[in-house]
């Protein structure tokens, strides 16, 4: 079993292959003492993930459509969703009219020297 903690910010995701009763012990006591900084997300352990570094690529890549490249894309899912800042979320208005196109972006009626 491989413990990997993440530094930004500070949570934990579990790596296990076969399931033990001491690996379920150790599950238990990182969850009791880390709390709510543990991912819910496991990775499980895969040849394939061991194997896309030598190849130089990241395991979605490499194997796109296996469990190990699934696992850390639900975790990327899980990280961004934990660690969205409140502003970021869109908010709709009733009754507004839509934006202004990306194009435009409000400087169509800046002029430009030059």
């Amino acid at each position: 079993m491989t413990l990997k903690l993440l530094t930004f910010p500070v949570k934990v995701t579990i790596k296990y292959g076969v399931v033990t009763y001491s690996m379920l012990q150790v599950v238990e006591q990182v969850k009791k003492y880390f709390g709510n900084k543990v991912y819910q997300t496991t990775i499980p352990r895969s040849i394939r993930i061991s194997e896309a570094p030598s190849y130089g690529q990241p395991i979605n890549f490499y194997e796109p459509k296996g469990k190990g490249s699934e696992a850390y894309m639900d975790l990327a899912i899980e990280f961004v969703k934990s660690n969205r800042p409140a502003e970021a979320v869109p908010k709709r208005r009733r009754g507004k009219a839509a934006a202004e196109p990306v194009e435009t972006m409000g400087l169509a009626d800046v002029k430009m020297d030059g």
